[in-house]
């Protein structure tokens, strides 16, 4: 192996384990704010609590990070979905926020909504351009590569 390729290996795992710590984090934070004293937990089983749990591949992401933490993601681009395993990973400037995003500390807040696309039957993540190839109705266009095609090519996830 070259040592650019070393160079690009331990670079995604350090960005990878950067990324899953802050998930984590931003995880156990927003559950600790929503579910504090006043409002108690309901029970494990209780049929409405499941029916409002966003699963992670049914979820879509925002990130909003500081400019230096803005820069490292971007490099990810459209891996960054894979590294979070959700459908959809946005990474944005901590100055564009929105008021309803979760901010975690002065550096980061996160946003997570259900996405409103179908499910691949395949891979099940939920993505736009699921129906519109006639052949492969149910696919998304990755897995249509993957299954006809040259395969995709991803660099760090």
């Amino acid at each position: 192996m070259c040592v650019r390729a070393r160079v690009r290996v331990s670079m995604c795992a350090c960005v990878r384990a950067c990324v899953r710590a802050c998930v984590r984090a931003c995880v156990l934070q927003a559950w600790a704010r929503t579910h504090t004293h006043a409002h108690p937990t309901p029970a494990p089983a209780s049929p409405k609590r499941s029916s409002q749990r966003i699963r992670s591949y049914s979820a879509e992401v925002d990130i909003y990070c500081d400019k230096e933490n803005y820069q490292a993601l971007l490099e990810l681009k459209d891996e960054l979905r894979f590294v979070f395993i959700t459908s959809e990973a946005n990474i944005y400037e901590l100055s564009d926020m929105p008021t309803d995003a979760n901010q975690i500390d002065k550096s980061l807040a996160i946003k997570v909504r259900k996405s409103i696309h179908q499910k691949c039957v395949r891979c099940w993540h939920h993505r736009p351009d699921i129906g519109q190839n006639k052949t492969y109705v149910d696919l998304c266009g990755r897995c249509i590569e993957n299954v006809s095609g040259e395969g995709e090519h991803r660099i760090f996830a």
